[in-house]
């Protein structure tokens, strides 16, 4: 019995559960681009496109692009990397909130609502002791039920 081109969409969808993001990262490029997809994750499209009809066929293909990506993540992985994370002596900072920012689009992709207060909070308590005195100088020099996450990538940043 034949299955549908979903079904079969499913099962090769690879499926990432906190571990080995690198090789998964690269499976799912792989198939997104042999269902030519790649070019929505990788440059998005214009939501305002004035030619109706190309908007709505770029809508669906993304549309069908996050669908994949939400069929390859398990749903604990977010969560446990979130709460996992830390800054390695050897990263820089840059990298760092990078990958926590990735992490918390993910969680919001998904529809978890994230504070920027809970990410701020992890932020300072995955940094390296290096980082001790900027945490300190950041903790009593702003409110941080005020701080944005912009506002403390600037300052760790500096």
């Amino acid at each position: 019995m034949a299955s549908s081109s979903s079904e079969s969409a499913h099962n090769l969808t690879p499926v990432f559960k906190g571990e080995g993001y690198e090789f998964w990262s690269i499976r799912m490029k792989t198939l997104l681009r042999s269902k030519g997809l790649w070019e929505f994750v990788n440059q998005g499209f214009s939501e305002e496109d004035t030619d109706g009809a190309r908007l709505a066929k770029n809508t669906k293909e993304d549309a069908r692009a996050l669908s994949l990506i939400q069929q390859g993540v398990h749903d604990s992985g977010l969560g446990r990397e979130f709460e996992t994370i830390q800054m390695n002596e050897s990263e820089g900072v840059s990298e760092f909130l990078s990958k926590v920012m990735t992490i918390m689009n993910n969680k919001r992709a998904y529809g978890e609502v994230v504070s920027d207060q809970l990410v701020i909070d992890k932020v300072l308590r995955s940094l390296p002791s290096k980082w001790d005195h900027m945490v300190t100088a950041i903790e009593e020099s702003k409110d941080l039920t005020q701080l944005s996450f912009d506002q403390l990538m600037g300052s760790l940043q500096a």
